[in-house]
C-alpha cells in the first residue's frame, strides 16, 4: 500500500453526486483500499473484492437494490461513495420493517480528503432517494474498525446508536446499530416508478 500523501481540502461547493459510474475504478479502488483495513492497516483484499462487486452489480442493474451514490470533485476525481440495500435478515429478526426501512451501506470517503462534507452531501442525497422511494427510516450498522471515526459520524447525523450488535463480525467485534426516522418523509410522496433517473441528484 502506498505512504498515505497529504491531506487536501475540498471545497463543499465543488462536490458533485452523482449515481454510481465504474469509468474511474482505480480511484474507487483506491478508496475501498485505504478504508478497508486490518490492524496492521493493509487493505482486506477479500472484503474490498466483494464490495467492488456488489458496486458492478449495482451499475448493471440500476432499477433494483443495492443502489450507490457517488461523490466527485469539479475535476472528476472520485471523493467518496455511499450506498442503500435492502435491510438484511438479522434487522428482520430483531423486529425492523423490511418495508419501510433501508439500511446505509458502504460508507467511504478518500481518507486523504480532509473533513469537507463529502460523507455529508452523499448521506443528504442517499436520504433523499429513500424517501423518494417510499422507505421511512434508515439503518446503519457500523463495526469496530470504523469506531474512530465511522461512530462518530453517524451519531452527529443519527445522534446514539439504538443498539450494540454483540460479535455480528465474528467472536468480540461487535457492532452499533443506528435507526433513524427520516423526518422529511413526512412532506414527500413516494415515488414507486421502477427508476429514478436523476431526479434525486440535482444538487452540485
Amino acid at each position: 500500500m502506498s505512504e498515505k500523501t497529504s491531506e487536501r481540502k475540498l471545497p463543499t461547493s465543488s462536490i458533485n453526486i452523482r449515481m454510481l459510474s465504474l469509468n474511474r475504478p482505480q480511484e474507487i479502488r483506491a478508496i475501498l483500499e485505504s478504508n478497508i483495513i486490518n490492524g496492521q492497516h493493509l487493505p482486506i483484499i477479500s472484503e474490498i473484492e466483494a464490495v467492488i462487486k456488489r458496486m458492478h452489480d449495482s451499475v448493471n442493474n440500476p432499477d433494483n437494490f443495492p443502489r450507490f451514490l457517488v461523490a466527485t470533485s469539479s475535476d472528476g476525481a472520485v471523493a467518496g461513495v455511499m450506498g442503500l440495500n435492502r435491510i438484511n435478515e438479522d434487522l428482520i429478526n430483531r423486529g425492523i420493517d423490511a418495508e419501510t426501512t433501508i439500511e446505509i451501506i458502504n460508507a467511504y470517503v478518500d481518507t486523504n480528503i480532509t473533513r469537507n462534507g463529502v460523507g455529508g452531501e452523499l448521506l443528504t442525497n442517499l436520504r433523499h432517494i429513500a424517501v423518494t422511494l417510499g422507505f421511512k427510516r434508515v439503518a446503519v450498522i457500523s463495526g469496530p474498525r470504523f469506531k474512530e471515526k465511522g461512530h462518530e459520524f453517524w451519531t452527529k447525523h443519527f445522534g446514539k446508536p439504538i443498539d450494540t450488535l454483540k460479535s455480528y463480525y465474528g467472536d468480540g467485534n461487535d457492532a452499533k446499530l443506528w435507526l433513524y426516522q427520516l423526518p422529511e418523509a413526512n412532506f414527500y410522496k413516494p415515488d414507486m416508478s421502477p427508476s429514478l433517473g436523476n431526479t434525486a441528484l440535482e444538487h452540485k
